[in-house]
């Protein structure tokens, strides 16, 4: 629960007080956007989002990602000074064997079939949102089982009897893949996956485990491969960073604990790159280290990036009005670097004092949305005479509801 403070040297806004909701089942959020209940809904499900549409009272928002789902593999589990650890399969140290897989997915299918279309194919590490970072790489895997398998052959694996390709010393690519029990569409990711890497004899064995207990099992190096996501900020130096040596997981009193990398990729000419980005001050030197250290992860295939998913939203637009995306085509309304939206929303029919609003609302796509302005506008007066949810009288609330399904995590709070 958020309070507007009264010495915010802004001036008054039209907002008293904002309450966080958290909801655990996806149609209960649904019918209470519906019903009035709330005013705000953020991670909607595909079905619930689409179940909105078409009623008036209701604008439906699918949003930009600033984050991107992925399947991780061990690249060979270690502390941040190399002593090894955990019991992932060092198979997956081999990256032919990791590009291969690569090569074995079809992404656009798994957007179409678990996004709905709500999303785009996932390249590399930092989303296309941030077009100043993102690169889109040379070479980039498309779905060409034919060469997964003409990859496998050249590194001496050969279909088994069960289909299962090993190599002479009787090795076998099965793998274990982990999903999280919390979010639906991790585990309907990973089964398309396992369908995928059957079909060129890779064998990947399912397991959901909630996501407190994957933070550890992933921080112990103890998997093969897990699915789960990052959110990325808009400087890519905190996402880079969880892909250097010193970023693997570290031993204190006897115990290990997890710190920001979860592949344990480590490269030393990353590393160097990484440094190099973190304190050159020319822009577009700095953009091209950051593209060549994107590359360099892709080519490597520290990652199996699934998807960008679109982050749907949807909000009562006979309640509020003037949410502020973010960015402004086609961006998140909650989700945002900064406060736009909670400077800017306002009761339908009132001004930013309080007053009677002119007939032409702020320009936008969708009904009850703005474009984010230059500076953040300052406002006096209030709206106390109005009430939305009554929590005490004469208090103005705007309900928000975020579904803690955000892409993570580790600590948690880093992993959307």
């Amino acid at each position: 629960m958020l309070f507007r403070s009264p010495n915010w040297y802004g001036g008054k806004r039209p907002i008293d007080q904002i309450i966080f909701k958290v909801f655990n089942n996806g149609d209960a959020l649904g019918q209470a956007l519906k019903s009035g209940e709330i005013d705000f809904a953020q991670g909607l499900d595909l079905g619930v989002w689409e179940s909105l549409q078409g009623d008036p009272n209701i604008t439906t928002v699918s949003a930009q990602p600033a984050a991107f789902s992925e399947v991780s593999f061990n690249n060979g589990a270690a502390l941040e000074d190399g002593k090894p650890i955990g019991d992932g399969n060092p198979l997956l140290k081999d990256k032919n064997i990791r590009q291969a897989i690569n090569w074995a997915v079809d992404r656009q299918s798994i957007v179409d079939k678990v996004l709905g279309g709500q999303g785009q194919p996932g390249t590399t590490v930092i989303p296309p949102l941030y077009t100043q970072w993102h690169l889109d790489p040379a070479n980039p895997y498309s779905y060409d089982p034919e060469k997964a398998k003409s990859i496998l052959d050249a590194a001496g694996f050969t279909p088994g009897a069960d289909g299962i390709r090993a190599n002479a010393q009787g090795d076998r690519l099965s793998f274990r893949l982990l999903y999280r029990t919390d979010d639906p569409n991790s585990q309907k990711s990973v089964e398309f996956v396992k369908s995928y890497l059957a079909d060129v004899g890779v064998e990947a064995q399912l397991k959901g485990v909630a996501e407190d207990a994957l933070y550890d099992i992933v921080g112990q190096g103890n998997f093969d491969m897990f699915e789960w996501g990052w959110g990325v900020e808009p400087d890519p130096n905190y996402m880079l960073s969880t892909f250097t040596c010193g970023a693997r997981s570290y031993e204190q009193d006897g115990s290990i604990y997890a710190n920001l990398s979860d592949s344990f990729y480590c490269n030393p000419e990353y590393d160097k790159l990484f440094d190099e980005q973190s304190t050159e001050t020319d822009f577009t030197k700095r953009q091209q280290i950051v593209k060549q250290m994107q590359q360099m992860l892709y080519d490597d295939a520290a990652y199996l990036i699934t998807y960008y998913a679109n982050s749907l939203e949807a909000y009562r637009n006979d309640r509020f009005t003037g949410w502020v995306s973010q960015p402004a085509q086609d961006g998140t309304l909650i989700y945002q670097w900064g406060s736009w939206s909670y400077y800017n929303v306002m009761p339908v029919g009132m001004s930013a004092s309080g007053s009677a609003a002119p007939s032409a609302s702020a320009a936008s796509a969708s009904p009850g949305a703005s474009s984010a302005p230059a500076t953040e506008p300052a406002a006096t007066g209030g709206v106390s005479g109005l009430v939305v949810v009554l929590v005490a009288a004469a208090v103005l609330v705007l309900i928000v509801i975020v579904i803690i399904a955000m892409i993570r995590r580790r600590p948690s709070e880093d992993r959307e």
